[in-house]
């Protein structure tokens, strides 16, 4: 990946990553868990924005292998492998499932 090269920590597991192809976009609240949360009665344009929000803690650069153990899942079923991330994990999802709860 020509022009694609940087270092990223991964949050939740604490990983250094130095090859983009090893690095995931994770959704703190997974796309299917918005939309079993009354995602599906929301406009496109709404589901869109959610999907690619920038303002909130919703898109982070994580492992591979976190983002695919995560899945669909909320907190209640995982947690990050970094217990030091547990607390920010909690807040970041509370604070995204409000917003989208109170639009």
């Amino acid at each position: 990946m020509q022009g694609r090269s940087g270092i990223w920590v991964s949050v939740y597991d604490g990983v250094t990553i130095t090859e983009a192809g090893k690095l995931d976009i994770d959704h703190t609240v997974p796309l299917a868990n918005a939309w079993r949360s009354g995602a599906g009665k929301w406009t496109a344009q709404r589901r869109k924005e959610f999907a690619n929000d920038l303002t909130r803690p919703q898109l982070l650069a994580v492992s591979t292998a976190t983002n695919r153990a995560k899945g669909d899942q909320g907190p209640e079923d995982w947690q990050p492998p970094a217990k030091t991330y547990w607390c920010m994990y909690a807040t970041a999802w509370t604070n995204v499932k409000a917003t989208t709860s109170s639009r």
